[in-house]
């Protein structure tokens, strides 16, 4: 049994919503208040048995989106009853199913006129409808939950029983192990034993304690308080009985249950020691429900239809990614299915392959909020792949409602020091804002990262350099070579571009490093480096230098530089490097000589390296223009000032 399709309609923070989610496993991504947490709601609501929609606070009117009570909620699912049901989903569901058809991202309906073959793909499934209408004279949700036929009719309720029978399962970060390790009707616990045989034993053991009670009754205090109910008793007023006792016969079974637990018992040689599974840390009471519900799911009859929030909460990481492996892969065996949320980028890089992927995002661009959820399984071939190979690359993205794509570590590096430091408040803090890196590991690879991100609901921005000459790159859609920056602009929402010229007279385009020295004054970028070099913990190759200075730098510069790169550059002075003739500006030299060593022989470009230089430029309280340029721009995007498409956005000394 599974849920084949969702639709929810003004609960919470979803106005509107499809949902087709998989057979088997899902995994829900994507930012905070995406919706990820009312979705698994809205299918608590639906079939979740301890919940007594009657109550008047089941539903309040804080669940209607955005306190819209002049439409009801409406939350319907299709669910298909399995392969081979047992016998009891089949008696009580056979007759009610009807039939649906699946298009695009949404269930229709299917009319079949009497003696007519069903279409093809058309699926038998149940649908059921919970719709929840607020009485403002009451102040009440007044709720109902029925089953549908093919035209929306209501063919009957959806009762208790029903509920039961489906099998549902709802373990939300505020989960209770204690309750689910123990004897409680509806525990998971419970599920897995012979319910007649286990009550009869409970009667056997209240009998045991009927049997064994005479050292409680004998206590002075309950004699003199038993004593004391006798001298207001009249024989006559309760059939002829003549005193009173303590008695185990009326016990509530369900509340003995209840308090009958799952304990830890360690033997020793003189006594046998138990204590209560509550009272194991929240970690430990934690991992062991999560092992019963993966055991739960491992039953090849089992039909649980499963949603859990979080399951990484109060684990060592080790923990929840074993427990994150076990439930993906195995699950794709079973008949159950599962639901699970997660902000968690290394679980996302445990799943195997893209297909158990849902990501929730929202498209504020319509009048109303739209919600969607991209399902890795149902994505083209050509996005499914690139999920597939960049699983690990993209997991931060996942979970973020923006994405800036870089061309390498530099950026990487560099730009989170100084973005948390230009936004002090929270904000104007663009990773308050929900924003991630990611690095593309080349400029000519920034707009095919930017596309597939795209296809996932993220709102992307490109960030490239300037290259001189310009770069054509393959256009997979016209099958030709075309400019970089133009299938930039088809690929991502927002691109924006290094200042477009070569700042520097001995190099050509612009990239971070060139930014960098143009705009940082020289004895605060060395500082810099020179801190860069002091963390490089490797041997320095001199031949390395002298190849990227040959490489790289304009002739009548190389001449200048040092041959040989100082062996101790703390103890190096840059007043050293001089031009006679002054032919060539002496900080433009100096410029150079810190270009190549940003390069050379140490490569200061890795992430931790640009940590360091945005870090001193930050105790300096020195920041670029551009980069206050770019901050700005990617604030303004990110808070809607700035509509997606357009022209490129060129970096300048002015925002």
């Amino acid at each position: 049994m599974y849920i084949r399709a969702l639709k929810i309609n003004n609960f919470r923070s979803l106005y509107e919503l499809w949902f087709l989610p998989n057979q088997e496993v899902n995994v829900l991504v994507g930012p905070n208040n995406s919706g990820k947490t009312t979705i698994l709601t809205a299918i608590k609501l639906l079939f979740d048995p301890t919940i007594r929609l009657q109550r008047d606070d089941a539903i309040s009117v804080f669940d209607f989106h955005n306190g819209n009570i002049n439409e009801p909620i409406e939350i319907t699912a299709w669910v298909h009853l399995g392969e081979n049901p047992n016998n009891d989903i089949i008696l009580r569901f056979a007759d009610k199913v009807s039939c649906w058809k699946h298009k695009g991202e949404i269930i229709e309906t299917v009319i079949i006129e009497p003696g007519e073959d069903p279409p093809d793909k058309t699926e038998e499934l149940l649908a059921v409808k919970l719709i929840a209408d607020w009485n403002q004279e009451l102040e009440i949700a007044e709720t109902e939950v029925i089953i549908i036929d093919e035209m929306i009719n209501k063919k009957g309720v959806f009762t208790y029983q029903d509920r039961e029978a489906i099998n549902f399962r709802y373990y939300g970060t505020n989960r209770n192990p204690a309750f689910e390790l123990s004897l409680a009707r509806q525990s998971l616990f419970s599920k897995a034993l012979k319910e007649k045989e286990v009550i009869r034993e409970l009667r056997n053991l209240m009998g045991i304690l009927e049997t064994n009670k005479s050292s409680l009754v004998e206590l002075d205090s309950v004699k003199n308080a038993l004593n004391n109910l006798e001298g207001f008793m009249s024989p006559e007023l309760v059939g002829g009985f003549d005193s009173f006792t303590l008695t185990f016969l009326d016990a509530n079974i369900a509340r003995f249950k209840t308090a009958t637990s799952v304990g830890l018992k360690k033997k020793s040689e003189t006594q046998e020691n138990i204590i209560p599974f509550s009272l194991l840390g929240d970690g430990a009471q934690n991992l062991m429900l999560l092992t019963q519900i993966s055991a739960a799911l491992s039953e090849e009859d089992s039909s649980l239809i499963v949603a859990i929030e979080e399951p990484e909460q109060n684990l060592e990481p080790s923990l929840a990614k074993w427990f994150f492996n076990e439930i993906t892969t195995k699950n794709a065996k079973r008949t159950g299915q599962v639901f699970i949320t997660t902000h968690s980028p290394a679980f996302i890089g445990e799943l195997h392959g893209a297909n158990p992927i849902c990501r929730v995002s929202r498209n504020t661009s319509r009048s109303r909020q739209s919600t969607q959820v991209r399902v890795g399984s149902t994505l083209e071939p050509v996005y499914r792949k690139a999920l597939e190979q960049y699983r690990d690359l993209y997991a931060g993205a996942l979970l973020a409602q923006h994405a800036l794509i870089v061309e390498g570590a530099s950026e990487e590096g560099f730009l989170p020091i100084v973005f948390n430091a230009l936004g002090k408040k929270p904000v104007n803090n663009p990773f308050f804002l929900g924003l991630t890196i990611v690095n593309a590991g080349g400029n000519e690879k920034v707009w095919r990262h930017a596309r597939n991100l795209r296809a996932l609901g993220i709102t992307t921005l490109a960030l490239l350099d300037y290259d001189v000459p310009k770069k054509e790159v393959e256009d997979p859609d016209a099958h030709k070579k075309v400019d970089l920056y133009e299938l930039s602009k088809k690929s991502a929402e927002h691109v924006i571009c290094m200042p477009k010229k070569s700042l520097l007279s001995f190099c050509t385009g612009c990239d971070m490093e060139v930014m960098l020295l143009y705009y940082v004054p020289v004895d605060i970028l060395y500082q810099a480096i020179i801190r860069c070099y002091q963390d490089a913990g490797h041997e320095l190759n001199n031949d390395s230098w002298k190849d990227f200075v040959k490489k790289n730098i304009e002739k009548p510069f190389q001449e200048l530089l040092p041959v040989n790169f100082p062996s101790n550059l703390a103890e190096f002075s840059l007043g050293d490097i001089k031009c006679q003739d002054n032919s060539i500006c002496q900080e433009d030299l100096q410029k150079a000589f810190l270009y190549a060593a940003l390069h050379q022989p140490h490569s200061c470009k890795s992430q931790k390296d640009m940590r360091i230089i945005a870090e001193t430029m930050v105790q300096n309280k020195v920041f670029p223009a551009p980069i206050t340029s770019l901050y700005n721009r990617i604030v303004k995007v990110m808070t809607g000032q700035v509509t997606p498409g357009g022209d490129i956005f060129e970096l300048t000394d002015k925002d």
